[in-house]
């Protein structure tokens, strides 16, 4: 086990109520009120909503959950798992979270709220730094839907969420966060208007994937240089070769058979070819 996944560990350590206790292992005691958790005021519908209906654009779609929900949920792990090796805003949105659930008065339980919501927002920056990674299904349901505890969501809505296709079988520009994340890091799509990118990292004129196609071709260039110079050098061995060759005597000395001739001039051209 790593030095992350001790320190995520010791975070769920400590007094806590037994029933929000509950909530972070994955022994169901009923569905918790979603409502009374995470309920805000209803969002009155505006009346300048000028939404329009797109879908005679795309194909028809004809499945639109999985058959049989992932399993992931039913993982006693997912908690930790979502938090694990995320540092401060894994430990921070931890405490927070438990304050939240064992605040009683409704005051407190509505400030903590706010401060929930940025501790979320911390913990998914941090996952989103490592989105060019393979995440883990906690991780990803994280980002995707918020789902760090889930307990927290309804046995009904957990399976909804469990059967939602992960895909894009149509080939559409239609993505979820993370998939969107993803696409932005590796430079697959260039950031919209709306992506808040930090110059130091990724300038609106640039993205990696110009970048991996330049270097790719400096690569191949570099290898086509050094496959000439070997060449070269393989014909430089094997002069080298049947020269070293020409250099022994192989014939005696006409007037004393029992001694080697001298070098003759193609042994001493041999030499200085060497």
């Amino acid at each position: 086990m790593t030095d992350d996944t001790n320190n995520t560990d010791n975070i769920f350590s400590g007094d806590m109520d037994p029933e929000i206790a509950d909530l972070f292992g994955m022994e169901d005691s009923g569905d918790p009120s979603f409502d009374l958790l995470f309920s805000k005021p209803e969002d009155k519908p505006s009346e300048n909503d000028n939404t329009q209906n797109f879908t005679d654009r795309f194909p028809s779609i004809e499945l639109f959950y999985n058959a049989q929900p992932g399993t992931f949920f039913k993982d006693k792990s997912f908690y930790q798992k979502a938090l694990s090796g995320e540092g401060d805003s894994s430990k921070r949105f931890h405490s927070v979270l438990s304050s939240f659930l064992n605040a009683e008065n409704p005051k407190d339980r509505s400030a903590m709220r706010s401060r929930l919501i940025t501790a979320y927002w911390e913990l998914a920056e941090n996952i989103s730094k490592k989105i060019h990674e393979e995440l883990a299904d906690p991780k990803k349901m994280t980002l995707r839907f918020g789902a760090v505890l889930p307990n927290l969501i309804s046995a009904e809505t957990r399976e909804l969420l469990a059967k939602v296709i992960d895909g894009d079988s149509y080939g559409e520009p239609v993505h979820y966060f993370d998939e969107w994340l993803y696409k932005i890091a590796t430079g697959a799509v260039t950031p919209s208007t709306t992506d808040e990118v930090k110059p130091a990292k990724l300038k609106s004129s640039q993205n990696i994937r110009p970048q991996i196609d330049k270097f790719q071709g400096q690569q191949q260039s570099l290898i086509s240089l050094i496959l000439r110079k070997q060449q070269t050098l393989a014909d430089y061995e094997g002069l080298l070769t049947e020269r070293v060759k020409s250099v022994p005597i192989n014939q005696n000395h006409p007037e004393f058979p029992e001694l080697r001739a001298t070098y003759s001039a193609e042994n001493r051209k041999a030499f200085f070819d060497i």
